[in-house]
């Protein structure tokens, strides 16, 4: 057990014993009850993602960047294409684990 374990437990430990109750007479439900409700601006987050898309969909087709990179998906050997597409997903995990055993904190 760490030190910060045990000042954890201790402090626990300290809490439990002496918890002190003070009567609320309704006071924290009516606090909550006057709180204003929270308004949902998802719907930007979907705005942006569809202008963006759309600027660019137009970007590429208008350039031509598009029809050029479906005409190299066509000539493109399959092998050459199933490793390119698995190669990507194989250095996100290193990544992902590489970073999680610095930050100690993605899978605990």
């Amino acid at each position: 057990m760490t030190k910060n374990e045990k000042t954890e437990e201790k402090l626990k430990e300290f809490f439990k014993t002496y918890k002190t109750e003070i009567p609320d007479n309704g006071f924290s439900s009516k606090v909550m009850h006057q709180l204003p409700t929270e308004k949902d601006h998802s719907w930007i987050v979907w705005l942006i993602g569809a202008a963006g898309t759309s600027f660019l969909l137009f970007f590429y087709i208008h350039t031509g960047i598009l029809l050029n990179f479906i005409e190299n998906l066509m000539i493109m050997h399959f092998d050459t294409l199933l490793i390119s597409t698995a190669v990507f997903p194989l250095i996100c995990g290193i990544a992902i684990l590489v970073w999680s055993k610095n930050e100690k904190t993605f899978f605990t």
